[in-house]
């Protein structure tokens, strides 16, 4: 889904560290004399100028711009590596999340702290055929394996202002 054309006066740039378009390999960016230096009393390394003076925002999102409309499709703190395999981590969650028994919206994939799998954080109640049915599903869409299943108190995982997980905030 586009998240529509950029604003009047500002560009929106991809960077890729490679020449092809791949979902992968892109990094989006805000340009314009609109953007800010930065964020009030902290430093930050995602602001910076082109070769035009311009300022530029990196906004830590990966995604592609065609036929002037962008779409976002992921963002870079959220992709989960094993083994060479790379998840966004709401891709996980939006299966998860189709499972009754998990509280809508408060499902966490992160890697897990114990071995080098994905974790899943949840409020809800799952038994243990439920679990075999989710690290099924996970391994055949993902090709990556469900580690473990921490199971937390309802309220546990921290929202952001626009309702997504906070997700640092919530795995400290």
């Amino acid at each position: 889904i586009s998240s529509g054309n950029p604003l009047a006066h500002s560009e929106i740039l991809i960077y890729s560290s490679t020449e092809t378009e791949e979902f992968d390999d892109s990094e989006i960016y805000v340009a314009g004399h609109c953007v800010v230096d930065g964020y009030i009393g902290l430093p930050s390394t995602d602001f910076n100028y082109s070769e035009k003076g311009v300022r530029q925002f990196k906004t830590r999102d990966k995604g592609l711009l065609k036929e002037n409309q962008l779409f976002v499709y992921g963002r870079i703190d959220d992709t989960i590596i094993v083994n060479g395999k790379k998840v966004f981590a709401h891709e996980i969650e939006r299966e998860v999340n189709q499972f009754p028994k998990i509280k809508l919206g408060r499902v966490l994939a992160a890697l897990s702290k114990k071995i080098v799998d994905v974790a899943i954080y949840y409020e809800g109640r799952l038994e243990e055929s439920e679990e075999a049915e989710i690290r099924k599903l996970v391994k055949s869409k993902f090709e990556i394996s469900i580690g473990e299943f921490i199971q937390l108190p309802a309220g546990f995982l921290i929202k952001t202002s626009s309702g997504k997980i906070a997700r640092k905030k919530s795995l400290e």
